[in-house]
């Protein structure tokens, strides 16, 4: 699934891969906390905003979990707003993101 981190916290790969690690230990979620977030769906504004990111160089600091294509206007997201080195381990194990509640964005 796509998500963006919410920005609020700097990531530290570091950690994401210390979580990967127990997370594969534990064959899944196990003790770690779901993720909490709000689906949002990727708009013409969003792509405009990632391939001028993207040109200026610092597409990396709108901390989606890959980058954005043409392909990806109207697919759905998660927008996390606790949880994104917890995200950020699930995508390197590919395993589905645990979210504890979200709200609907249209």
């Amino acid at each position: 699934m796509l998500f963006r981190g919410s920005g609020v916290n700097a990531t530290s790969m570091e950690t994401a891969r210390s979580y990967a690690a127990q997370m594969e230990r534990y064959g899944g979620w196990g003790a770690f906390p779901a993720i909490h977030g709000v689906l949002m769906q990727i708009d013409q504004a969003d792509l405009e905003e990632y391939q001028e990111a993207e040109e200026g160089g610092y597409a990396h600091e709108l901390d989606y979990s890959r980058p954005l294509t043409e392909a990806d206007l109207g697919r759905e997201y998660v927008s996390i707003e606790d949880g994104h080195h917890r995200a950020i381990a699930a995508a390197m194990l590919g395993i589905s993101l645990h979210l504890k509640e979200w709200e609907e964005v249209k």
